[in-house]
C-alpha cells in the first residue's frame, strides 16, 4: 500500500487524527521501513501496510485523510399513541402507569399526565427519563 510512497508524501494517521510527511523510507529492513513526522508527535515508524506494529490487525496510516464512523443511533420503537407504558424518574423506583403521546427529536418521550388518554389529557403532556411497554 505505502511501497510506492516517496519522501515528501503527506498522509493520515487516523488514531492521531493528525497530517504528517513521509521523512524516510528505509528499504534495507522489513519492520517499519517507512518514517513519518507529525508536528506534535515527532517522528513515528510504519509497516508499507500503514500499520505501527506488525502485530496490529487494522492499519493507522492512510493518504486521504479519514473521517470516524458514527454508528447510527438507535431508531426509535413505532409506538401508537395511547399505548400503555411504565415510567419513571432517575431518583425514584416507583413505575407510572402512563399512556404515550409521543418522542421528541432527541428521542425523549412524552406521555399523557396523570393517567389520562388523548382524549382526555386536553393536550397535557409530561417528559419521563424512563419508560418500557407495559406488558
Amino acid at each position: 500500500m505505502f511501497s510506492n510512497a516517496k519522501i515528501g508524501d503527506k498522509v493520515f494517521d487516523y488514531l492521531l487524527q493528525q497530517w504528517g510527511t513521509v521523512v524516510m523510507i528505509r528499504l534495507d529492513i522489513n519492520w517499519y521501513p517507512l518514517l513519518v513526522e507529525f508536528d506534535k508527535r515527532g517522528v513515528i515508524g510504519y509497516t508499507f501496510d500503514g500499520k505501527r506494529d506488525i502485530k496490529d490487525k487494522v492499519q493507522a496510516l492512510f493518504w486521504n485523510e479519514v473521517k470516524p464512523i458514527t454508528p447510527p443511533d438507535k431508531p426509535l420503537p413505532k409506538i401508537e399513541v395511547d399505548t400503555p407504558v411504565l415510567v419513571w424518574r432517575d431518583d425514584e423506583l416507583y413505575k407510572y402507569k402512563r399512556y404515550f403521546s409521543h418522542f421528541d427529536s432527541e428521542g425523549n418521550m412524552y406521555c399523557f399526565i396523570s393517567g389520562a388518554t388523548k382524549w382526555s389529557s386536553n393536550g397535557n403532556i409530561a417528559l419521563w427519563d424512563n419508560w418500557e411497554l407495559a406488558e
